[in-house]
């Protein structure tokens, strides 16, 4: 989960911010209100809040942290200890119905960097002849999917592909590669305005023999060893997720080899599958690979 860092605790410096990202909701909400927006859904916060937050009154307390725009991410920063730079970002990526949806980020203080996607309600419109009141106006999130930390489930890509459809691109390590499955998914509830996670009925179980996999042990899992991506398609009035496509860049090399004790096999079965990276995998190749590494590197384990 979110971890709310240090930014309601210090005196920020100035107010830098540019232009509005090229989108088709007007980005206009400080990065810090939507990290507190978020947060506030925390299950250990409930209670905390029980109106929708005033976007006004949220924007004027944090007036003095500066923001700094780049490629449609809107970023506050907030220096930390030993000289960190602790950090809160976000990027509108679309809308499904009333939402806004945004991909955020987190950095609450050294390496870490944590992932999400909210969907919102009441995010402000500036720029549509039906332009809501910006001064009245109170936000309220309907859900989220969480991502991880780096490689271990952070989301390198997220954006809207049809009105109804959400395409995110995972990081995966060694370890995810054969055992990532798009689990769940994510409808807006037909009764009130909220999504929900749903279970995915379309995929198979992983084989008993891969959750036999340890992590750190048997395959590369560091938050640090992306091998490459995995990309899955959501469809948010139906519920669905299905995996789309693997793009791997690279394998684990030298040490991470050596300390990983199927690595060795597992590098030379992604190479007899794809000799040349990076490469894009199909789901039914990525299925054969899958059942190559677990007869050519597993078969001999007790």
């Amino acid at each position: 989960m979110f971890h709310r860092p240090l930014a309601v605790l210090v005196t920020f410096l100035g107010f830098v911010a540019s232009g509005p990202p090229a989108t088709a909701v007007v980005a206009s909400v400080h990065p810090f209100c939507v990290q507190y927006l978020m947060n506030v859904q925390d299950s250990r916060m409930q209670g905390v809040i029980d109106d929708p937050m005033p976007v006004t009154a949220c924007n004027e307390h944090f007036k003095n942290a500066p923001i700094d725009i780049k490629d449609d991410y809107y970023s506050a920063e907030v220096k930390g200890i030993h000289n960190e730079k602790p950090y809160y970002r976000y990027k509108v990526v679309g809308m499904h119905r009333n939402a806004t949806i945004v991909s955020v980020a987190e950095n609450p203080g050294g390496a870490n960097v944590y992932s999400a996607i909210g969907m919102i309600m009441g995010w402000p419109v500036s720029s549509s002849s039906d332009a809501r009141d910006f001064f009245t106006q109170r936000m309220t999130l309907l859900g989220f999917v969480e991502g991880g930390d780096r490689c271990n489930g952070g989301f390198a890509e997220v954006k809207m592909t049809a009105p109804a459809t959400l395409l995110v691109s995972t990081r995966l390590t060694p370890y995810d590669l054969f055992v990532y499955r798009p689990n769940r998914g994510l409808v807006r509830d037909k009764e009130k305005p909220v999504y929900v996670s749903v279970e995915n009925e379309e995929l198979g179980p992983v084989s008993m023999k891969l959750m036999e996999l340890e992590p750190y042990r048997d395959l590369d899992t560091g938050a640090t060893s992306c091998i490459g991506t995995a990309t899955t398609e959501y469809n948010l009035d139906y519920g669905t997720a299905k995996l789309v496509s693997v793009k791997l860049d690279k394998l684990t090399s030298g040490a991470g080899v050596a300390k990983h004790k199927h690595q060795a096999c597992f590098n030379k079965v992604v190479q007899e599958a794809a000799p040349s990276l990076p490469a894009t995998i199909t789901p039914e190749k990525l299925r054969a690979m899958s059942n190559a590494f677990e007869s050519k590197c597993m078969a001999a384990t007790p």
